[in-house]
């Protein structure tokens, strides 16, 4: 996979997220068009979040709308325990470098998938009567989706200023007192 910045007529560029063929990722560049009013760098970002996505599902062998669109879903395992896993590498230069990206970096990467994956239920859920059987249970699993990638979340370590404030020592504090 990789993407493709396209420039447009009136010179605003679009990434597209393009599959192993060179063919365009239709779900995935429906989701980057509908967010054309952020800058061009956080779409390619949120391109490259979503190239993980999709590798992780051909990894799998899982079609998405098959899963989604009949209700079956995702299990905590594949998410918890195989799509966090991937989300949490490094994949600089396409591949795996590290063991683990920064948690801001990995934040975002949840933030993304999690807003594709919101939008993408609700896709589905668009297109099902009010009285199809199947919507409850589209309806629960994006809630349980929704769910674990809030729990995924992991708090960032404060950064360490080193022209920054610090508070005083007690010896300083006295210091100041008796002043």
């Amino acid at each position: 996979m990789r993407i493709e910045v396209i420039r447009q007529a009136a010179g605003h560029e679009l990434p597209l997220l393009l599959d192993e063929d060179g063919m365009p990722i239709p779900s995935a560049n429906e989701f980057i068009l509908g967010r054309q009013h952020l800058k061009t760098n956080t779409l390619a970002r949120n391109a490259r979040e979503l190239m993980i996505f999709f590798e992780w599902l051909d990894d799998q062998g899982i079609d998405l709308w098959h899963r989604v669109s009949r209700g079956q879903g995702f299990t905590e395992a594949e998410v918890v325990g195989s799509l966090f896993v991937m989300l949490r590498r490094d994949r600089s230069r396409g591949k795996v470098t590290k063991l683990a990206v920064e948690p801001d970096t990995y934040n975002q990467r949840l933030l993304t998938i999690a807003a594709f994956l919101r939008w993408y239920f609700d896709t589905c859920l668009v297109g099902m009567s009010s009285d199809n059987r199947v919507r409850e249970r589209v309806k629960e699993n994006q809630a349980r989706v929704a769910s674990w990638f809030n729990e995924g979340s992991i708090s960032a370590a404060p950064t360490s200023r080193a022209s920054g404030s610090k508070s005083m020592t007690d010896r300083e504090h006295a210091f100041l007192v008796e002043l």
